[in-house]
């Protein structure tokens, strides 16, 4: 899920951010699902479906080899459009992944 604002039509405010979250951890409850759980990795495995698991299980992947330094990652510290439709799905080595999975 991605939330996106025109700041030239209306400007993030503590206020805006409060009720997005809201309203986010109002579908989590009605979903059953968490959608704030930061300590979780996504990425494309070898036959291009998108994986999510923990940073062990990512770390222990990087270490067999099954993750590596093309495997494709989601970089969720995208900050503008731009960046999400450019720098989003982006090869591990590329990302802040490599920084901290070597």
């Amino acid at each position: 899920m991605v939330l996106t604002v025109d700041e030239e039509v209306a400007q993030v405010t503590g206020c805006s951010i409060d009720k997005s979250v809201r309203i986010l951890k109002e579908l989590e409850e009605q979903l059953n699902i968490g959608l704030f759980n930061r300590t979780l990795i996504s990425y494309r495995d070898n036959e291009n479906n998108i994986q999510l698991v923990s940073r062990d299980v990512f770390e222990a992947l990087c270490e067999e080899g099954e993750v590596n330094s093309d495997t494709i990652v989601f970089n969720n510290l995208a900050q503008t459009e731009a960046d999400y439709q450019s720098k989003w799905e982006i090869p591990l080595k590329d990302s802040w992944h490599a920084t901290v999975f070597k």
